[in-house]
């Protein structure tokens, strides 16, 4: 989310020491891998999808998993900002690594503030936002903006365990935040019984032409942050956005999220893509990203989400022409991406050095999907490794069934590219 300021310290503390104590439970066949495999960097899920501590996914009902069951603090501090949270984990960096430089470019955290609180951590682990830098010491309660690059720094030879909980807010939360009052210490109460509120919706299946108005404007008043843009094609990206959200507006009154609406809404996209390409690399966000890269992934990427209609409704309100709709959608991204005549698959074995050699080639002049693809297929639910009892990620043509290509589409469509 884009704050106005770098860092913001909340008046709160907590018991780092009854923290401690919860975390230490957990085994380390609990901890996941980055989905990227960053070295040195994991996470223990606390509230996700379906409350599945291995499903790492953004989009789906949240709820508890058995890890936050078993934690009665930290339910206790989760209900402290009285707002429904969203993914929440605890994020572990091991001694002497990073979490690398980033800008959190995805329709989720676009809307939603990063609440941090440290609870394993020393003096010398530095956190960077912007050109400012701050060291989060135990107990305390950050926020941050997380739409400017920033990464963290643990030269330490000792792990840093950090509290992430991802949430909209409430104006309880954000009266705190903004009015910064008096320092209170938030203390474990034993037998305390609490009500966690998560999240339930956080895509739409259609997006509304009202949130898309608000998304483009958000996109316009950050590309007139920069000085270098031109102001003449900045008018004409918000006369284009204009008219893309009219015809999308007469599409929704429509058909609003039903079904029979989708095919037109797919065509819809293809030339919202083609409106927009036009503009890539001609403009930068303020935070560095190219403006095209940045709006297909956090806004036309979330337009349409097919795959969150409900599990056994799919195959009655997936019609023929939606099918249809769905490898149109494949073939509009392909058209708005750079063109490879003879594309290089680079396949290795687990451990065998592959992410090393990713992360060298990556700091070439050369495309990449922005990380290793099992991500990718990871993030659809019945191709996960553990529904195969962890044999491997081979995947064979008894997995290319259509209820897995509609979870596929909206993964596979944007890959935020990195030159």
């Amino acid at each position: 989310m884009k704050l106005a300021k770098k860092f913001y310290r909340l008046p709160l503390s907590f018991d780092v020491e009854k923290l401690a104590e919860e975390i230490a439970q957990f085994s380390e066949f609990d901890w996941q891998d980055h989905p990227q495999n960053f070295t040195g960097n994991s996470a223990l899920l606390l509230v996700a999808v379906d409350g599945d501590p291995t499903n790492d996914s953004l989009q789906g009902s949240m709820a508890m998993t058995p890890h936050l069951k078993r934690c009665e603090y930290l339910q206790q501090v989760l209900t402290t900002f009285k707002s429904t949270i969203g993914r929440t984990r605890l994020m572990r960096l091991a001694g002497e690594n990073q979490v690398k430089p980033h800008t959190d470019q995805n329709y989720y955290w676009l809307q939603r503030v990063r609440i941090h609180i440290p609870i394993v951590t020393y003096p010398e682990v530095t956190f960077y936002c912007g050109n400012d830098k701050v060291n989060m010491k135990a107990g305390e309660c950050w926020i941050f903006n997380t739409w400017l690059p920033h990464k963290v720094e643990n030269p330490n030879d000792k792990e840093r365990i950090h509290l992430v909980i991802d949430t909209v807010g409430s104006v309880e939360f954000w009266d705190l935040v903004e009015k910064q009052d008096f320092q209170r210490e938030i203390a474990y109460e034993k037998g305390k019984q609490v009500e966690l509120k998560t999240e339930k919706v956080n895509a739409p299946i259609v997006m509304s032409p009202w949130e898309q108005k608000e998304l483009f404007n958000f996109f316009l008043e950050d590309l007139q942050e920069v000085p270098e843009n031109n102001k003449e094609i900045i008018e004409s990206l918000s006369y284009k956005f204009r008219q893309i959200n009219r015809k999308w507006h007469n599409i929704w009154v429509s058909y609003g999220t039903h079904s029979s609406g989708w095919q037109e809404y797919q065509k819809a996209v293809e030339e919202i893509i083609n409106d927009l390409s036009p503009f890539a690399e001609k403009l930068q966000l303020a935070n560095g990203v190219e403006f095209f890269e940045g709006i297909k992934t956090s806004v036309l990427r979330d337009m349409l989400n097919f795959q969150l209609v409900k599990k056994g409704e799919i195959a009655q309100k997936i019609t023929p022409q939606a099918k249809t709709a769905n490898m149109m959608q494949l073939q509009m991204i392909s058209a708005a991406l750079p063109k490879f005549d003879r594309p290089i698959f680079i396949v290795s074995a687990p451990r065998s050095g592959s992410t090393f050699l990713f992360e060298t080639l990556s700091k070439c002049s050369v495309w990449t999907i922005g990380g290793e693809s099992h991500e990718i297929f990871e993030n659809i639910p019945q191709l996960q490794p553990e529904k195969k009892g962890y044999k491997s990620n081979a995947l064979d043509v008894a997995d290319a069934d259509f209820a897995t290509s509609v979870n596929f589409t909206p993964i596979s469509l944007y890959f935020n590219s990195s030159r």
